[in-house]
């Protein structure tokens, strides 16, 4: 991203991915929240600047108002924007999906995973996400068949095997 940046400083998508994965850093552990957050809002803010309508910004923001800025209300208007402008989105999906388990609307956060997965049913992730969720919710058969498929798609895939160790 950044070399697609450097390339051409107005492409405003590449902006949009680099806000989206730095807003992940502080989930994985890559980065402290510290560091992360600023970029991450640097990174969407640019790509807002560009484009308004890139749905990965305001995905990103989504992310960020909920981790780092604890603003809920913010957060939910971000995602609500980021699926009007784009609804077929697996990655917003799962974002999305992991601020409604936040705000304990496990239901919601299993029916938003499982329209991730509908949307790119080969996204590694939002099958993965979407394994999580029904674990979660207690759905423990449903959670071990999606996280098999998952595992049988891509044998490499750690978040698969990670959500597959979690109880189930």
């Amino acid at each position: 991203m950044q070399q697609a940046i450097e390339k051409d400083p107005g492409y405003g998508l590449a902006y949009g991915a680099l806000a989206e994965s730095y807003a992940l850093f502080t989930y994985y552990g890559v980065q402290s929240p510290a560091d992360a957050c600023p970029k991450a809002k640097a990174a969407a803010t640019k790509a807002l600047e560009i484009d308004e309508s890139l749905g990965e910004a305001h995905t990103a923001l989504g992310w960020i108002k909920m981790s780092c800025d604890w603003d809920w209300p913010g957060s939910e208007r971000q995602f609500k924007r980021a699926l009007e402008l784009n609804p077929a989105d697996a990655t917003t999906r799962g974002f999305h999906a992991g601020y409604l388990k936040a705000m304990g609307r496990l239901e919601e956060s299993i029916a938003e995973a499982r329209r991730g997965v509908e949307a790119e049913p080969l996204n590694l992730n939002a099958s993965a996400i979407l394994g999580r969720d029904l674990y979660f919710g207690g759905h423990d058969e449903q959670a071990l068949d999606v996280l098999r498929k998952t595992i049988a798609m891509d044998a490499d895939f750690v978040d698969a095997h990670l959500a597959s160790g979690v109880g189930l």
